[in-house]
């Protein structure tokens, strides 16, 4: 699978010839498939690690072509397994676009870090979450991936970008493994709101499960059932509508919602509109009153849907 990170670099590199008086055989024959050569210049102990004009190596050829036996080989033989092209691209940023965790396994076993980045901040963990392969996220957090970590242009996590994906078992397993269900971009977005943006009521009842509430709101407004939903800007907007919709006995019912998440949301009202209603209809939230009286929506327990 060619990667899309690699999509622009690859065009660039069927240009690209080597640095004068380098000699990037080895690169080249990986880059053209050239099984024969790779295995003739590797007898020869041609040098594995020169680079195309473009900065690639052999090695980062043999992950973009998901070719796990010319890998291993390349590793054997002393590749750099954290080389970076000249886009800052390495190896397993490559693997971890194509999904592909045998070839993962292959580089971090011969010493790839997972705390080479994109220039942007994306990890590999969040190259590999929004790929929607369970398989090599798995991977990368059981060898210490850091599941918090927000890339630096967007202020996005891992989670955010399976939630974005409508990758639940991507989404499932980072919560499992500690993700943050309240961490926020700098767009304002909490991956509940990306879910509600998406329509995805199926992440979002997931989310809602994990504890998508305000901690500082829950405290405060603590109930029998469940924290109160932390909601905002035109979802709150979307979620009154519906309750007025079914008329609600809470009318003028009072969501909390924050100004700066209200921005985030704008153009995204009619998938969180459906969404809440079907939340709603399934009695995944529900009205009810908080400790102070005053009227919220409530997660249901699951025993009580």
């Amino acid at each position: 699978m060619a990667s899309r990170a690699f999509t622009a670099l690859a065009a660039v590199a069927l240009l690209a010839s080597p640095a004068a008086g380098a000699d990037a055989r080895l690169a080249e024959a990986v880059r053209n498939r050239d099984t024969e050569s790779i295995k003739r210049l590797l007898a020869a102990h041609t040098d594995v690690n020169t680079p195309l004009a473009d900065g690639t190596t052999a090695l980062h050829w043999a992950a973009h072509w998901d070719d796990i036996e010319t890998a291993t080989l390349l590793i054997r033989a002393g590749a750099d397994v954290n080389a970076a092209d000249q886009y800052g691209v390495t190896p397993l940023l490559l693997a971890a676009e194509n999904g592909n965790a045998a070839t993962a396994a292959a580089l971090l076993e011969g010493g790839a870090s997972l705390k080479v980045t994109l220039p942007t901040g994306e990890t590999p963990l969040m190259t590999a979450a929004r790929t929607g392969r369970t398989e090599i996220v798995r991977l990368l957090l059981d060898r210490g991936a850091d599941v918090h970590a927000k890339e630096r242009t967007r202020g996005q996590t891992a989670l955010m970008w399976a939630v974005a994906e409508k990758h639940r078992d991507v989404a499932r397993l980072l919560i499992e493994r500690g993700a943050d269900v309240r961490a926020t971009s700098t767009a304002g977005f909490t991956p509940l709101l990306f879910a509600a943006r998406e329509g995805d009521t199926v992440m979002t009842e997931l989310l809602l499960a994990a504890g998508e509430f305000l901690e500082r709101l829950a405290q405060r407004r603590r109930s029998r059932l469940e924290g109160a939903v932390h909601v905002g800007g035109d979802l709150a907007a979307a979620l009154q509508h519906v309750l007025d919709e079914i008329d609600a006995p809470a009318r003028g019912i009072e969501l909390v919602a924050e100004q700066h998440v209200g921005r985030a949301c704008r153009g995204a009202e009619a998938a969180m509109h459906a969404g809440a209603k079907d939340l709603l209809r399934r009695g995944v939230v529900r009205i009810g009153k908080l400790r102070d009286g005053e009227v919220g929506l409530h997660q249901t327990p699951a025993h009580m849907r």
